[in-house]
């Protein structure tokens, strides 16, 4: 994967027409304009439509959206919604407030339906299982799960070791 950017909290990365976002830190409105610049690009270079990946590492702080920022996020929804193949969210963890945090995003998805197959799940692997058969690579060619798994574990561990000092 081409990681596009990697700072502390947010990490974006393209894989043929994958998008993959992680959140590790604040959601801002200034991310989410730098997050939907890096979506454009994929999408004008990608005419059969993007996948949409979005880890969502530490939960809790989604929750805390601002009224600007679910503002953003609905109108940038609403743009991306016809480049889109397919969209997955992985929220990590466990617990109450990571089994809440799905289920609300799942709720989302299922009262907003779209043209487009959604997915929430509690891990890479899941994600990557799911994910596969709408993905493909810049020549074409399908992605197996196990070689996204491999690529999003990548980004991952790589985002990680630029910014170990996330604050939880």
């Amino acid at each position: 994967m081409d990681i596009q950017e990697n700072q502390t909290g947010l990490c974006v990365a393209v894989l043929g027409n994958i998008f993959m976002n992680v959140w590790a830190g604040e959601v801002t409105v200034a991310r989410l304009q730098r997050v939907l610049d890096l979506e454009r690009g994929l999408v004008r270079g990608t005419p059969d439509g993007i996948c949409v990946l979005s880890v969502i590492r530490k939960p809790g702080r989604m929750a805390t959206l601002g009224d600007a920022e679910r503002e953003f996020v609905g109108k940038f929804a609403v743009e991306m919604a016809p480049h889109t193949r397919a969209s997955c969210y992985v929220i990590q963890g466990s617990g109450f407030w990571v089994a809440t945090a799905r289920t609300v995003i799942a709720g989302v998805q299922w009262l907003a339906p779209s043209r487009f197959p959604q997915n929430t799940v509690s891990s890479v692997d899941e994600a990557a299982t799911w994910l596969s058969p709408h993905t493909r690579r810049s020549d074409g060619a399908p992605i197996s799960p196990r070689d996204l798994t491999a690529h999003i574990t990548g980004v991952l561990e790589r985002h990680d070791h630029s910014h170990a000092t996330v604050d939880a």
